[in-house]
């Protein structure tokens, strides 16, 4: 069984927060999504409410597997090109899927939210950033553009059983710069407590909106 926390802040330098957690849970499967809306379009916000009105429309075509996850966010993508709504913007997206019967998971990720893997003796980013080297401000691939390609959708399976954490840059670069305290808050044992200590240490500190999904698997209690 899973347990998970999330939470999502407007940046202090923000006008609006961008973006946008949905946590999806059926009787077979979780589907966890961090969108991160692109700041410099004003109405991304918009955007990512109409893809996320798009995926709930089309989620029951989703296989138990979650094995047609990639076509479903591909053609809700286009969905939205085909419509007649006049709404600008453009996200990032990171979405994991977890079977509940035999416990595997895959992921997508387009753009530079991430999701990392972690127990109490590791913290790993498993999704590449799509932005330029040199200047990592500068997304290369994300939602909200007509070029992306059923291909950009890739599917990975995650082999063996981690925690996991999704989040927008405007939480990783927070932690990244304090990742001991973050990674030490991650393995309390209590949501609460890990919720409150993240709170803490991104109070004041976070100039862009800052998200995260954070995924545990619950350790039954023994008799």
């Amino acid at each position: 069984m899973l347990k998970y926390i999330h939470h999502s802040k407007k940046g202090l330098k923000r006008e609006r927060n961008q973006d946008k957690i949905l946590v999806i849970e059926k009787e077979l499967y979780y589907l966890f999504f961090v969108f991160d809306g692109v700041s410099s379009i004003s109405t991304s916000h918009l955007f990512i409410k109409y893809y996320i009105q798009k995926i709930r429309s089309n989620i029951h075509k989703l296989s138990p597997s979650g094995d047609n996850l990639k076509k479903i966010l591909y053609d809700t993508h286009n969905e939205f090109f085909n419509s007649d709504t006049k709404i600008e913007g453009m996200s990032t997206l990171s979405v994991l899927f977890y079977n509940k019967l035999d416990k595997s998971a895959h992921y997508i990720s387009i753009g530079d939210s991430r999701i990392y893997l972690f127990d109490n003796q590791f913290i790993e980013q498993i999704t590449t950033d799509h932005s330029l080297l040199n200047s990592p401000n500068i997304i290369t691939k994300c939602l909200g553009t007509p070029e992306l390609t059923l291909d950009d959708f890739l599917q990975v399976e995650i082999m063996g059983t981690y925690n996991y954490l999704i989040c927008s840059d405007g939480f990783y670069k927070l932690m990244e710069s304090n990742l001991m305290e973050y990674f030490e808050a991650y393995n309390f044992k209590n949501q609460a407590n890990i919720r409150k200590k993240l709170s803490s240490l991104q109070r004041k500190l976070n100039n862009d909106d800052s998200s995260y999904i954070l995924i545990k698997h619950e350790i039954p209690r023994r008799n």
